[in-house]
């Protein structure tokens, strides 16, 4: 399964990538550079 994350927060993929590791789920993760999305997205929350 692939999941594209809306998010550029670098911490917020990482944290994300462990979860899915520890759980032993086969997720790609993907974030929004690397299907080319360069537009800003205001992140002002703490949770995802």
């Amino acid at each position: 399964m692939k999941i594209i994350y809306g998010t550029s927060n670098k911490a917020k993929v990482e944290n994300l990538r462990k979860i899915f590791k520890k759980l032993e789920v086969d997720i790609d993760l993907e974030t929004l550079s690397d299907i080319g999305f360069n537009e800003e997205i205001i992140e002002n929350r703490k949770d995802f």
